[in-house]
C-alpha cells in the first residue's frame, strides 16, 4: 500500500518514456544510501555526481547541476539550506525566475531522456514549489521516496558536522520532513525509514519497488546490502522513547516521527488519519512561526556576517603582521650591513693610525716629501 495523505495517489501508469524518482528527506537522514539503492531498481544518477566527502565517504549520489540550481534559488531569495524560513519564490525577479526555470527544465529533460533517473538533493524537499511545475512538463512518470531518520540521529550528526545546536536541527528536521509530506499529497510516493533500511534492507527495498511500480533486481540489491551499507557509519541508534526525554526537541517532532513510523510499519486508515492530523498541526505551527523563523534567520545571518568580517579583519591583521615581519627583517639586514661597514671603517682608521705612528712611517717621511715635491715640480714644468 502506498502511504499518501488523502486524496489518493495518482495512477502509476508506465506509458511515459521514462521515470523520474525524486528522493526527499532532511540532510543527514540517509537519502544518499536510499538513492544508491535505487540502482537495484534500474535507476541511474547522471554523470556529474558530487564527490565523496569525509562526512559521506561512500558518496552523495547527488547531481551537481541540480544542486547548483537549488543553491542559486536559495541564495537568490536570501536563505541557505539551514534557514528556518522557506524559500520565498515571490522574491525572485520574474526574469531571473524564468531563466532558472528554463535551465532547470533543460537539465531535467536531458537527464530523464530515457530510463529511470534518480534525483536527490535534500534541498529539494523545500523547493518542490519550484520543481513540481517542471516535473509536470516532462514526458516522465514522477514518483517520490520520502526518507526519514530518527531526529536525534540527525541532530547528533549535524552537531558533529556543522556544530549546529540541537534545538535548531530538530526544527529543521520538522520543516524538511513536513514539507516533503505536504508537497507530495496525491502523488505516487512511499516512505522509507533509514534505520529499518539498515536493519532489513532487502525486504524494505522490495517494498519500495513494489509501491513505486519499479522493477527489482535481487542480485543488485544483495550487492548493495553487502558492499554499500556499512553499520559502522551509523554512529547512533535511538528509540522513540529517547525523543520524549530530550528537552531540545519540540513535541511535534516526536509526534510526527512516531506517526511516520506507524504509517510505514502498519499502514491503515487509522495510522494515516493520525499522520494527517499531526501534519495539520505542524502546518499550523509553521505558519504561525513564520515571523519568528524570519527574525531568527536575520539574526543568524547578521552573526555570520560579523563573523566573516571578523575573519577578514583577522586575515588582514595576519597580512599586515607578515608585512611588518618582512620589513623588520629587511631593517635588521640593513642594520647588520651598516654595522659591518662601520666596523670596517673603524678597523681601517685604526690601521691607518697605527701606520702613521709607526717608526717606519716616520723614517720614510722625508722620502714621501721629496716624491711629492718632484711630482709638483714636474707638473709645473709640463
Amino acid at each position: 500500500m502506498k502511504h499518501e495523505i488523502e486524496p489518493p495517489a495518482l495512477s502509476t501508469s508506465t506509458s511515459h518514456a521514462s521515470t523520474l524518482v525524486v528522493v526527499l528527506g532532511m540532510h543527514r537522514s540517509g537519502t544518499s544510501a536510499a538513492t544508491r539503492a535505487l540502482e537495484a531498481m534500474g535507476a541511474t544518477f547522471g554523470d556529474r555526481l558530487m564527490p565523496p566527502q569525509p562526512d559521506n565517504p561512500k558518496g552523495f549520489f547527488e547531481d551537481l547541476d541540480i544542486n547548483a540550481i537549488n543553491v542559486e534559488i536559495m541564495r537568490s531569495v536570501g536563505v541557505e539550506w539551514d534557514a528556518l524560513p522557506s524559500a520565498d519564490l515571490s522574491r525572485l525577479p520574474l526574469t531571473h525566475l524564468k531563466n532558472l526555470q528554463d535551465r532547470a527544465f533543460e537539465l531535467l529533460r536531458c537527464k530523464c531522456a530515457a530510463g529511470i533517473f534518480a534525483l536527490k538533493d535534500p534541498r529539494m524537499a523545500r523547493l518542490l514549489r519550484f520543481w513540481k511545475p517542471l516535473f509536470d512538463r516532462l514526458d516522465a512518470r514522477v514518483v517520490y521516496i520520502i526518507v526519514y531518520r530518527h531526529p536525534i540521529s540527525v541532530m547528533r550528526s549535524l552537531e558533529r558536522r556543522n556544530t549546529m545546536t540541537l534545538a535548531k536541527s530538530a526544527l529543521l528536521w520538522l520543516l524538511y520532513t513536513s514539507a516533503a509530506m505536504a508537497e507530495t499529497v496525491s502523488q505516487t510516493r512511499t516512505l522509507l525509514n533509514y534505520d529499518t533500511l539498515m536493519r532489513n534492507p532487502l525486504p524494505e527495498l522490495r517494498r519500495v519497488a513494489d509501491e513505486l511500480s519499479l522493477d527489482f533486481n535481487t542480485d543488485l540489491a544483495a550487492d548493495f546490502s553487502a558492499t554499500f551499507l556499512d553499520p559502522s557509519l551509523r554512529h547512533t541508534t535511538f528509540s522513540i522513547d529517547d525523543l520524549k526525554t530530550e528537552r531540545d526537541i519540540p513535541l511535534l517532532v516526536t509526534e510526527l516521527f512516531e506517526a511516520l513510523c506507524d504509517v510505514t510499519e502498519r499502514p491503515s486508515s487509522e495510522t494515516i488519519s493520525n499522520c494527517n492530523s499531526v501534519l495539520s498541526n505542524v502546518g499550523r505551527y509553521v505558519a504561525s512561526s513564520k515571523p519568528i523563523f524570519q527574525y531568527l534567520w536575520d539574526l543568524e545571518r547578521s552573526s555570520r556576517q560579523l563573523e566573516c568580517n571578523s575573519l577578514d579583519d583577522h586575515e588582514r591583521l595576519l597580512r599586515l603582521g607578515e608585512e611588518l615581519r618582512l620589513a623588520l627583517e629587511r631593517l635588521h639586514i640593513a642594520e647588520d650591513r651598516h654595522c659591518q661597514m662601520q666596523f670596517s671603517i673603524e678597523n681601517a682608521a685604526k690601521a691607518l693610525q697605527l701606520m702613521h705612528s709607526s717608526t717606519c712611517w716616520r723614517v720614510t717621511a722625508p722620502l714621501r716629501w721629496l716624491k711629492r715635491s718632484l711630482f709638483f715640480s714636474k707638473t709645473d714644468h709640463g
